[in-house]
C-alpha cells in the first residue's frame, strides 16, 4: 500500500475536523478539536496553499481518506520523548474494525499525518535518540503504595544532594541517615531544591506530596521489608538507604531524557481505558521504568535496550491472542466451561472489546502482564472467579 504523508499546521486542524465529518469516536483526534464552522473561500485557500487540495475546494482523495479514517479511531498508542529542549511525540491510532494504523507526529513544521503509520521509522527515530545500551547498573524492582514510594523517592533525592555536595567540595562521601521529620519535610521542597524524583513520582501517579504523620511508620516498615531501607544502628530514629536502593541512589543522578508511553482503548460503553508507562534516564546506563496498577506503583531499573524492546512491542501492537471457540459472551451463560477436573490447573479466558480469547494458564497471563500485553482493565473469567472480573483484581497477578 502506498503511503500518504502530509504536513498540517495546527491552525488547519479545525478545518480538517469539520471536513472529516460528524460523530467522531471518543478516541479520535477530531473529538478533541473544535471543528470550524462552514468553510469560507479563505479557509479553502489556506488548505490549497498547504498542498491538501487537488482542485479548488476539493481535498485530495488520500487526504480525505486519512481524515475520515481517523474519525473511526478506537485505540491509540502515544509515545513522547523529552531530551533537553527536544520534544518528539507520536500518536499511532488504530482505526475501524481492521485496526488500520495511522499516525500523527510532531515536527518543527507542524503535524505529520501518515497513512499507514511508519512504525519502523518511528521506532528507529526513538531508538536513535534514546540509545540501546543493554547495561543496567542495578537490579531495583519495587511494588509500593503511595506513602512508601514517595518516601523512597525523597530519600534518593536527599542522598543525591549530599553526594553532589561532597563532590563539589572534593571530599569523601559517606551515606547519610535521616530523621522521619527531615524526610517528610523534604517532600515540601520543589524541583528547584533538588527533589525532582519525588516530583516525578507524584506527577506520574497523581499523588499529593504530603504524607500523614500516622502513616510514616507503616511506610518505613514497607521499605525495610523491601530491603531498600534500614534503621541506623548507631542513632535511634534515623534511617538510611540500603541494598539495591543505595546502589540505585548512587548511580541515578541527573535526568537526561524521558519517554512516556500511553495506551488507550475504547470500551463497549464508549469509555476509554488508559494505561501509562514512564521511563526516566539519569546517567548513561540508569533507567527507571514506572507503571501504576491501582494504588500500587511498580518501579524497576531497566536498560535502554529494554525500553526500546517495549517501544517495539507497543508500536507493533502484537497482542493478537487466538480467539476462543467457546460461544460465551460477557453475560453469564449456561455454556460457560465447567470446573477443571481434579488435579488440573484452572484455565482463564479474557475479554477485550467484546471479543473473547483463551483459554490460558495463569502463567501465560503473568507472561502477558510482564510484556505489557494484559492490562488491569481487561476482563478475566475462570471457574474460580465469581463471573467476569477485572484482571487488576485477580489474586497473584496484579495484586
Amino acid at each position: 500500500m502506498a503511503q500518504t504523508e502530509f504536513v498540517v499546521k495546527e491552525s488547519l486542524l479545525p478545518l480538517l475536523s469539520h471536513l472529516a465529518g460528524e460523530s467522531p469516536r471518543p478516541i479520535s483526534p477530531w473529538a478533541r478539536i473544535n471543528p470550524a464552522g462552514q468553510l469560507t473561500p479563505e479557509d479553502w485557500t489556506l488548505l490549497e496553499e498547504a498542498g491538501l487540495c487537488s482542485a479548488p475546494q476539493v481535498l485530495k482523495r488520500e487526504v480525505a481518506e486519512c481524515i475520515q479514517l481517523l474519525l473511526k479511531a478506537n485505540s491509540y498508542i502515544r509515545v513522547r520523548l523529552i531530551k533537553g529542549p527536544i520534544v518528539v511525540e507520536h500518536f499511532i491510532y488504530g482505526c475501524g474494525s481492521e485496526q488500520k494504523k495511522l499516525s500523527i507526529s510532531s515536527s518543527p513544521k507542524g503535524f505529520i499525518l501518515s497513512n499507514p503509520a511508519p512504525l519502523e521509522k518511528i521506532l528507529l527515530g526513538m531508538v536513535e535518540n534514546w540509545g540501546d545500551s543493554a547495561i543496567s547498573s542495578n537490579a531495583l524492582k519495587l511494588e509500593l503504595e503511595e506513602e512508601p514510594a514517595l518516601i523512597f523517592a525523597a530519600m534518593v533525592d536527599l542522598h543525591r544532594r549530599e553526594l553532589f555536595r561532597a563532590w563539589s567540595a572534593l571530599s569523601k562521601f559517606e551515606p547519610c541517615s535521616y530523621m522521619l521529620d527531615d524526610i517528610r519535610d523534604s517532600l515540601n521542597n520543589g524541583r528547584e531544591d533538588g527533589q525532582w524524583l519525588a516530583y516525578v513520582f507524584s506527577k506520574f501517579a497523581g499523588w499529593q506530596d504530603d504524607i500523614p504523620a500516622e502513616r510514616l511508620d507503616e511506610a518505613m516498615d514497607a521499605l525495610i521489608h523491601a530491603k531498600v531501607l534500614e534503621k541506623d544502628e548507631e542513632e535511634t530514629g534515623r534511617y538510611r538507604l540500603a541494598g539495591e536502593g543505595l546502589v540505585f541512589a548512587n548511580n541515578f543522578l541527573i535526568i537526561s531524557q524521558i519517554v512516556k508511553v500511553e495506551v488507550g482503548r475504547e470500551l463497549d460503553d464508549q469509555k476509554i481505558s488508559r494505561s501509562e508507562m514512564l521511563c526516566v534516564q539519569a546517567g548513561m546506563h540508569d533507567v527507571i521504568c514506572m507503571e501504576q496498577f491501582g494504588n500500587m506503583l511498580v518501579i524497576e531499573s531497566v536498560s535502554n535496550e529494554y525500553v526500546c524492546k517495549l517501544l517495539d512491542l507497543f508500536l507493533s501492537n502484537s497482542f493478537n491472542p487466538q480467539e476462543t471457540e467457546s460461544s460465551f459472551q460477557l453475560a453469564e451463560k449456561e455454556e460457560l466451561p465447567g470446573a477443571a477436573p481434579e488435579g488440573q490447573a484452572s484455565k482463564y479466558y479474557m475479554s477485550r472489546e467484546g471479543k473473547n480469547y483463551g483459554p490460558y494458564a495463569l502463567e501465560e497471563l503473568r507472561s502477558f502482564k510482564e510484556q505489557r500485553l494484559l492490562l488491569p482493565e481487561d476482563l478475566i473469567w475462570s471457574e474460580t472467579t465469581e463471573g467476569w472480573i477485572k484482571a487488576g483484581s485477580l489474586p497473584d497477578l496484579f495484586t
